[in-house]
C-alpha cells in the first residue's frame, strides 16, 4: 500500500522538478511581433528566442526577412499549419499566396521573404551541401520540439490578373533549406509545413562526422517541399574511416514533394522528393535505419526516391503518386527509374505501399550486396530482389499459387514460374516467359509439354540423356551423369569402383564405339549378379547407388 500511494508522488516531485527549470513560453506578440502579413517581425522573433526557448505563435502570418537559429531546447509551438503543397492540390490554402491576402492563410505561418543571408557549413559534406542558407535551423546537437506552423518561402502562386503565376514571375524568396537540423537528435516535429521553392532542400538532417548523433527524430503529420523535399545526410569522410551517426529517423502520415510549380513547367520538377545519402565519397560508410509510415511520395521529377549507401529503409502503407502527365501538348514525368539506389544501398523495403508506377527495377539490379524486399506489391506478391535477380511469391485470380523466379520486376510472367492451380491439385506446371515446358504429376511423373518442339527434342531431352564420356583407369570411373560411355584405351582392364553420382541415381554404363573390350565385376564398390562382359556398343549395364555402393538393375547382352 505504501508503494502505491509514494509511485504517484514521487512522480508528482519530480514533474514540478523539472517544470522548475523550464523555460517560461513566451508570445511572439508581446515582443512585438505583429503577423499580419506586411510587417517585418525578424528582429521581434529574435527578441522572443533571446528571451526564452519555449515561444508561442499565435494564428498569423508572421514575415521574416532572414533566416532564424533556434535556442538550444527550443520548444516551439503554432496554432496549427495551413495546407500547402505542390501542384495539382490547386484548392489547398496557396490560394492566400497573392498580394494582400497573405494574412488570410489560416493558422501559423513563418513566411519568410526575400534572399536569406544566415548559414552554416557542413564540414560533413564537401557537395552542394557544404554551405547552406537556412529559413530555420536547429541548435547543434540539442533536441528540440516543433509543432503547429508552416515554415514557407514567400511567392505569389496568383498574380494580380488573377491566374497562376509563371516561374519567372511568382517573385520567390531565395533560400536553399526550410528547416535545417543540425547533427540534433531524439526530437518531434508535428503538424509543421515546409512549403516553398527552396534551392537545395526543404528539410535537411546531417551529421557534423565522427561524433554526429542527429538520431530518433519523429516527424507527426507534416509535410516538406524542395529540390529535394527531404535530404537525409550523413558524412562524405574518407574511405578508411567509417563514420555513422544517422539513423532511427521515423515519418508518419507525412506527404513528400518535389519542386513542382504550380504553373507547370518541367524546369521546376526537382531532383528527388526523398534523399538518404550515406555518403558522397566514402565507400564504406552509410547511415541506417529510416522509416516512413503512411503518407504519400508525389512528384513528377525523374526520381521521386534517391539511396547512395544507405540501409533499412523501410516504407509501410505509403503512397507513390509517380504519374506521367501531358500539359500543352509536352509530356512530364517518367514511367521508369522512380526509385533509384547505388551498390552500396542494402536492405530496402516496401509493405503494401500504393505505386503507380513501381519503378523498382534500376534499385533492384544495383543492390549488389542487399536486399530488395516488397511485401503486397504490384501483384499482390512478396517478392526479394538483389543485383537483377527476383523471386517473387504470389496468387492469381486464376487460383494459381506461383512462384517465380525472373530478372525483370514489372512482370508476372517472365523467367521461370512453377504453378499450383488448385481446380488441378495433382500438377504442378513449369513455364518459361509464359511458354508451357512441363509439368509434374502427384504420381511422380515428369511430362514435357512444351509446343516448342525444338526444345522439346533438343533442349529438354538431350539435357535429360547427356552422355558423360570417360577413361576405364585402374579398374576406377568417376561419374557425373546418368549416361555414361567407357574407353578402354588399355585394353583388358577391368572396372571395380565407380566414384560420384549421387544416392538413388540411376546409372547406364556403355561402351565408346571403338573401345576394346572389358569386363564389369563385384569389386571395390560394385556388386553384380554375375560379370558383365562389355563387348558390344549396343551392350548396357544399369545400375543403382546405394550409400557407397553401386548395385545391378538391368543388363542387355554383356555375357562372356
Amino acid at each position: 500500500m505504501l508503494i502505491k500511494i509514494l509511485i504517484p508522488a514521487l512522480a508528482f516531485i519530480a514533474a514540478s522538478f523539472s517544470n522548475l527549470f523550464a523555460a517560461p513560453t513566451v508570445n511572439v506578440r508581446d515582443f512585438g511581433a505583429m503577423g499580419d502579413g506586411l510587417t517585418d517581425d525578424t528582429i521581434a522573433i529574435r527578441a522572443a528566442l533571446e528571451a526564452s526557448s519555449n515561444i508561442f505563435f499565435p494564428a498569423g502570418t508572421y514575415v521574416l526577412s532572414d533566416g532564424i537559429q533556434l535556442p538550444a531546447g527550443a520548444h516551439i509551438r503554432g496554432e496549427g499549419s495551413p495546407r500547402l503543397g505542390t501542384f495539382p492540390m490547386i484548392e489547398d490554402d496557396k490560394r492566400y499566396l497573392r498580394q494582400g491576402l497573405k494574412d488570410q492563410l489560416p493558422g501559423t505561418t513563418l513566411l519568410f521573404t526575400g534572399k536569406g543571408a544566415q548559414s552554416t557549413i557542413l564540414e560533413n559534406r564537401s557537395d552542394r551541401f557544404n554551405e547552406v542558407r537556412y529559413a530555420l535551423a536547429t541548435a547543434t546537437k540539442h533536441p528540440f520540439h516543433i509543432e503547429g506552423l508552416a515554415i514557407a518561402l514567400d511567392v505569389n502562386v496568383i498574380g494580380s490578373n488573377g491566374r497562376v503565376t509563371k516561374p519567372e514571375d511568382d517573385n520567390r524568396a531565395d533560400y536553399d533549406v526550410g528547416l535545417l537540423i543540425d547533427d540534433a537528435g531524439f526530437s518531434t516535429v508535428r503538424d509543421v509545413c515546409v512549403y516553398g521553392f527552396y534551392k537545395k532542400a526543404g528539410l535537411l538532417i546531417s551529421t557534423r562526422g565522427i561524433g554526429g548523433n542527429p538520431d530518433y527524430v519523429t516527424f507527426w503529420n507534416c509535410s516538406f517541399m524542395g529540390d529535394v523535399g527531404v535530404a537525409l545526410l550523413g558524412d562524405d569522410a574518407p574511405g578508411d574511416r567509417i563514420t555513422y551517426g544517422l539513423s532511427g529517423t521515423q515519418f508518419y502520415g507525412c506527404n513528400f514533394f518535389a519542386n513542382d510549380h504550380h504553373f507547370r513547367s518541367s524546369e521546376q520538377f526537382g531532383t528527388t522528393a526523398i534523399l538518404i545519402d550515406g555518403h558522397t565519397n566514402a565507400k564504406n560508410a552509410d547511415i541506417n535505419g529510416h522509416y516512413f509510415f503512411g503518407g504519400s511520395v508525389r512528384t513528377y521529377s525523374a526520381n521521386a526516391v534517391t539511396l547512395k549507401a544507405a540501409s533499412n529503409v523501410v516504407f509501410y502503407g505509403t503512397i507513390f503518386e509517380l504519374p506521367k502527365s501531358n500539359w500543352g501538348g509536352i509530356e512530364y514525368g517518367e514511367s521508369d527509374n522512380r526509385i533509384t539506389g547505388t551498390e552500396d544501398t542494402r536492405d530496402v523495403s516496401f509493405y503494401s505501399c500504393r505505386m503507380h508506377s513501381k519503378g523498382l527495377d534500376e534499385l533492384g539490379r544495383s543492390m549488389t550486396n542487399g536486399k530488395l524486399f516488397v511485401v503486397q506489391g504490384h501483384y499482390g506478391d512478396i517478392s526479394v530482389q538483389s543485383n537483377g535477380a527476383i523471386a517473387r511469391l504470389y496468387a492469381n485470380s486464376n487460383k494459381e499459387a506461383i512462384f517465380q523466379l525472373s530478372d525483370k520486376n514489372n512482370s508476372a510472367f517472365t523467367g521461370w514460374n512453377f504453378r499450383f492451380n488448385s481446380d488441378k491439385r495433382e500438377q504442378l506446371r513449369l513455364t518459361f516467359d509464359s511458354k508451357e515446358i512441363a509439368r509434374f504429376e502427384s504420381d511422380g511423373k515428369f511430362i514435357v509439354d512444351s509446343t516448342d518442339t525444338n526444345m522439346q527434342k533438343k533442349d529438354v531431352a538431350s539435357s535429360l540423356g547427356a552422355t558423360q564420356q570417360v577413361i576405364l583407369n585402374d579398374g576406377h570411373i568417376s561419374v557425373d551423369s546418368a549416361v555414361v560411355a567407357i574407353d578402354n584405351e588399355r585394353g583388358g582392364n577391368a572396372l571395380r569402383e565407380i566414384t560420384g553420382g549421387s544416392e538413388n541415381q540411376l546409372l547406364v554404363l556403355k561402351k565408346t564405339p571403338n573401345a576394346a573390350t572389358f569386363s564389369i565385376t563385384s569389386g571395390r564398390n560394385i556388386y553384380l549378379s554375375e560379370s558383365f562382359r562389355m563387348r558390344s556398343a549396343t551392350d548396357r549395364l544399369t545400375l543403382i547407388k546405394n550409400d557407397d555402393g553401386w548395385y545391378e538393375i538391368s543388363r542387355i547382352g554383356g555375357k562372356n
